[in-house]
């Protein structure tokens, strides 16, 4: 993925990489509703590459 985010969109790395950061969080915070977090970050994913595709 970093390859794919690296130098050309710094900015849209950041932005996934704390995404992504954010579900490590929900998936610690929610450990027994681990399938809730995982399709939260799944969405976040999915619309972070799209947008850094686009750009």
């Amino acid at each position: 993925a970093s390859s794919t985010w690296g130098g050309s969109y710094p900015a849209c790395e950041n932005n996934c990489r704390k995404q992504y950061d954010d579900c490590i969080k929900c998936q610690g915070k929610w450990a027994g509703k681990r399938g809730k977090c995982a399709a939260h970050c799944a969405v976040q994913t999915t619309s972070c590459n799209d947008k850094c595709k686009k750009h």
